[in-house]
């Protein structure tokens, strides 16, 4: 086996030390290969010496921009890194080579979708799928278009998602027994409904099915494994007539249905958009058995309001969806900036969020006025009921955001400089939530300005 062939095979086997060694003594005698030199950079950014290789992998693109390997490994790079203001100068620098790349069209949209610039983003994914229809490529167009309210597009891309991402076709809905619902009349019919991706997105959706049962279906929910605490705050949901569960990989089904559907295929399907028809009423209320659970706050004379600085995305979750990987990190906000508000006295502050670091627990513990009732809260109901006493709640982007504003509470949600495309863009209201408020960086990964539009309101 020559060194090049060790090299690959290495590689495959993702041992990146190996590999660069085998690089290195190849280099010795081809010095000019600059294939060889993106690898050592790639390698090197895997065994976490990410300024080396930047300076590897640039020296390489920027001697041979139109070696597609060399491309590959580069803008593989500038993903992972999250440096899209960089991809975007090297794809920008690739079209003088390969203008009919759809690869290329696809990475420059990708990366004008990461840094809010939405129409460009359309137009470089509309490029690249004149160029060559790609799954990927049209998912990805429908987030800039979710993005900018193109809701009818958008939604009718969005269901490439399950061909872009197979690991979130979790139900292996091709195997269904029954027909995928594609709009056809409901009335005596029976469908059964999966949750998927985030717990956010099933609480957002689930207002839906209250639309199928006024249509006259019978509507099952059933929830992914990772979805299962939210049976509860689901259950009182309009129009759903029983949840399922799935224990131990096995579930079974209530009944023979009519059709089946993933819940945020609905929108799309039934061709409804937030401003219009999705109701703004609360949709979600605390289940009858947690009433009043938390009866010894309701008598506090501060203003009571819940806060929540970090998503609480398991391991396990990400795993399975590393399209949210990057949530984990946008979706946080460092419990020590929030501590202007620590100082309104006439306020009182109930963490909703049962994920806290040892290090945030006792940050909290220094102040009076913060009633750390996390280790309270272990399911959804137990956080509604303690979200029916608070005057406000106050949240970053997740779950726990959601269920505020379904449940009517006044909401504000903290969001980062680029956000999720169902908050659209510039707005300081949403369609989904008529209780929510929106509160966003100016200026990336700044919080100092959506922190004291805080203090101001509070005060």
């Amino acid at each position: 086996m020559n060194l090049r062939q060790r090299i690959n095979q290495c590689l495959a086997n993702n041992d990146f030390s190996q590999t660069y060694s085998l690089c290195e003594q190849l280099s010795v005698l081809e010095p000019n290969d600059h294939h060889l030199r993106a690898l050592k950079g790639w390698c090197l950014y895997q065994m976490g010496d990410t300024d080396g290789a930047e300076k590897l992998l640039e020296e390489a693109f920027y001697n041979q921009p139109f070696n597609k390997d060399i491309v590959t490994l580069v803008f593989s790079f500038y993903m992972d890194t999250a440096d899209y203001r960089k991809l975007i100068k090297v794809a920008q620098r690739c079209m003088a080579f390969h203008l009919a790349d759809r690869l290329c069209w696809h990475r420059l949209g990708t990366a004008h979708f990461y840094i809010g610039e939405y129409q460009s983003a359309v137009l470089a994914f509309r490029r690249s799928l004149e160029i060559e229809h790609n799954p990927k490529a049209s998912f990805g167009l429908s987030q800039p278009l979710l993005a900018l309210g193109l809701y009818e597009e958008g939604f009718n891309r969005f269901e490439e998602r399950f061909v872009a991402n197979p690991s979130i076709n979790w139900i292996r809905a091709e195997k269904m027994h029954m027909p995928k619902w594609q709009g056809e009349p409901l009335a005596g019919k029976s469908i059964l409904i999966w949750s998927e991706q985030g717990l956010g997105d099933s609480i957002q959706f689930s207002r839906l099915l209250a639309v199928l049962s006024a249509q006259g279906a019978l509507v099952d929910l059933i929830l992914h494994p990772h979805h299962s605490d939210l049976e509860g705050v689901l259950s009182t949901v309009a129009g759903i007539n029983s949840i399922i569960l799935i224990a131990g990989n096995r579930f079974k089904l209530q009944r023979r249905y009519d059709y089946h559907c993933p819940m945020m295929s609905l929108m799309g399907i039934l061709k409804l958009t937030p401003a219009i028809e999705v109701a703004n009423e609360a949709y979600i209320s605390t289940p009858a058995s947690h009433k009043n659970k938390w009866f010894e706050y309701q008598e506090r004379p501060e203003k009571k309001i819940g806060i929540v600085w970090s998503t609480a995305l398991s391991d396990a979750f990400l795993k399975e969806h590393p399209m949210h990987a990057a949530a984990k990190v946008k979706k946080s906000i460092a419990l020590r900036q929030l501590e202007p508000l620590f100082h309104l006295s006439h306020c009182c502050f109930f963490p909703l969020q049962i994920a806290i670091s040892e290090e945030d627990r006792q940050y909290l513990s220094k102040y009076d006025n913060i009633c750390d009732v996390s280790e309270k809260l272990s399911t959804f109901s137990d956080t509604a009921a303690m979200i029916d006493e608070m005057d406000l709640v106050i949240s970053i982007d997740t779950s726990v955001a959601h269920l505020a504003g379904a449940m009517g509470k006044e909401t504000i949600n903290l969001l980062g400089y680029v956000s999720d495309w169902r908050w659209q863009q510039n707005r300081e209201d949403t369609p989904w939530y008529a209780s929510m408020s929106l509160y966003q960086q100016t200026f990336e990964g700044n919080w100092e300005q959506p922190v004291n539009k805080l203090v101001r309101l509070l005060q």
